[in-house]
């Protein structure tokens, strides 16, 4: 059980209780998850995932304000069209999405080893650095956790995890695996650890020059790690937990995707949800699992911590989940109990960034140099220049809202709501002004990473489709004479101009729309907080491209 020193506990509501036995035969995962989604000050149900009582994320079936979120979501449900709600009643649905990119990333896998050593030649090089990183940048601002519906990684894993492909009729049987819970020690830090392994893998991945390297057969190891390295984590930890914990792209996809359309699957009425006494769309039941991410539609509110499984759709009794989209930034600006750790993960992907753009500069690589020198590197990254531009970047973001947090924080009637003393939810004067803040700034990174890979989608792009005539044995030679661009370069770099741009107005319109509804009833002086973010804001997307113009588009 989650102590009560972890998160605060109230009497349970009046009305059915949320609990009840597990019934027999059905396939549950035992242990337990830390809440990192539940909001402080309500009460904690807990649902008993086999014979252990557990606390389960996302079980918050009242806001702290119970007037402050409606029973029935904003948005549309796409369930509503027939044939998207016969597609995902399909057991099998998710294994349809993960096949094919369950078969094509082996392909890369084989022909990294086995193709031609030329980096552009290589269909598994071509394929997964000019099209693959390009466009699930693109997939994430669209449709948040789309990549994780799809993905091989975690797919395969899981497969193996639960003993078979999709979930049969009658119970689920046995699967492998420990089920062990996530240690307590890594759900309290929430996305922050899978930002830190992004930024752990993407220095393997210039240090080893993966994407830019002359053996592909660095590719295919580098796939093949994170497959074992999912397929460990989920022989070990129950349910998904290496997706919300562990996995590199699993904060990344989860934070920038916040203010995407497709937000997830949620509950049509809350109020049924309330009332449910079996929380099938957790525990499963015969026919169905329940959610490997351990969130609860009933109280989310964005699809941060839904991975668009439709595990709770398929399991619902009651036919309360539906799969919702809304206008763009809506989910991201009305988010209640802002979570710290979606906060620092920002500033951290930011601080990757930041390295990523300056280490195509002269200057930045005779630095790197002088550093290796000093430790006895080979060769740059410089992992020290790494994390010290990293948390230099980090303390440039903490500046401002800490000026502001002194020149203008007013203790608001009745002080900051008591949010317990957890790492993720704790309430100071300086969070009431950094959360909303770095939530705004979420459009303009999103829009960053996109900028970063649109070079190598428009130029190197068409590469990939000789090097698949070579797979297939219809084309031969090199393609140094068959060089296609879809927009040259100077197309690219305005291009990249008119996506900043937008991220740029998105993000300043997120803040002020947050600031006005968050930081307002804290601060002295809240038109000049409002304003003065902005600014920041458009400074932040003015040296963007600026760099992205003195690089010619080639920032990453």
């Amino acid at each position: 059980m989650v102590t009560s020193a972890q998160v605060p506990r109230q009497a349970p509501p009046a009305g059915p209780s949320p609990t009840g036995p597990a019934p027999a035969g059905r396939h549950v995962t035992q242990g337990r998850h830390e809440p990192p989604d539940h909001l402080p000050g309500t009460p904690v149900p807990s649902v008993p995932l086999g014979p252990v009582l557990v606390p389960v994320s996302d079980l918050h079936p009242t806001p702290v304000d119970p007037d402050a979120v409606p029973d029935v979501p904003s948005g549309y449900d796409l369930t509503r069209l027939p044939p998207v709600a016969w597609w995902l009643r399909r057991r099998s649905w998710q294994f349809q999405l993960i096949l094919p990119n369950q078969i094509l990333f082996w392909v890369v896998i084989v022909v990294g080893f086995v193709g031609p050593e030329a980096f552009d030649d290589n269909f598994a090089t071509a394929i997964t650095w000019f099209v693959w990183f390009s466009l699930v940048f693109v997939l994430i601002l669209a449709t948040g956790r789309g990549w994780c519906a799809v993905c091989p990684f975690g797919g395969l894993a899981e497969w193996i995890q639960r003993g078979r492909l999709w979930h049969g009729r009658g119970t689920a049987g046995r699967g492998l695996g420990l089920g062990r819970p996530a240690p307590q020690w890594l759900a309290r830090g929430g996305y922050v650890t899978t930002a830190v392994m992004f930024g752990v893998l993407t220095w393997i991945e210039e240090y080893y020059k993966v994407s830019d390297d002359d053996w592909p057969g660095r590719t295919s190891w580098t796939v093949i790690g994170i497959i074992g390295f999912a397929l460990v984590a989920f022989l070990l930890l129950e349910r998904r937990a290496f997706c919300r914990y562990l996995c590199p792209l699993g904060g990344l996809i989860g934070v920038l995707g916040s203010g995407a359309p497709l937000t997830g699957f949620r509950a049509r009425d809350r109020s049924v949800c309330r009332a449910c006494t079996t929380k099938d769309c957790l525990r499963g039941r015969d026919g169905a699992y329940g959610c490997p991410w351990a969130t609860w539609p009933g109280g989310s509110e964005n699809g941060v911590n839904c991975g668009l499984c439709g595990e709770c759709f398929r399991s619902c009794r009651s036919g309360n989940v539906g799969l919702f989209v809304e206008p763009p930034l809506a989910a991201l600006t009305r988010s209640r109990g802002r979570r710290a750790d979606v906060a620092w993960t920002v500033a951290l992907l930011g601080g990757v960034m930041v390295h990523q753009h300056l280490h195509v500069t002269a200057w930045w690589g005779s630095l790197d140099v002088w550093a290796n020198d000093l430790i006895g590197m080979p060769h740059g990254p410089n992992p020290v220049l790494f994390v010290a531009l990293t948390a230099a970047y980090t303390a440039a973001l903490v500046a401002p809202v800490l000026a502001a947090r002194y020149l203008f924080y007013r203790r608001p009637p009745g002080g900051l709501p008591d949010r317990g003393t957890s790492f993720t939810y704790r309430a100071t004067p300086l969070r009431a002004f950094l959360l909303p803040a770095l939530a705004a700034a979420v459009p303009l990174l999103g829009c960053d990473y996109l900028c970063v890979e649109l070079l190598n989608l428009f130029q190197d792009s068409p590469k990939v489709l000789p090097a698949a005539g070579r797979v297939l044995g219809v084309v031969h030679g090199d393609s140094s004479h068959a060089s296609l661009e879809l927009l040259g370069t100077d197309a690219v770099v305005h291009l990249q101009w008119v996506v900043l741009a937008l991220g740029t107005l998105a993000s300043a319109l997120a803040y002020w729309r947050v600031s006005a509804a968050e930081i307002a009833p804290v601060a002295r002086a809240p038109r000049a907080v409002q304003v003065g973010g902005v600014a920041l804001i458009g400074l932040g997307g003015a040296l963007l491209v600026w760099f992205y113009t003195l690089t010619q588009g080639a920032a990453g």
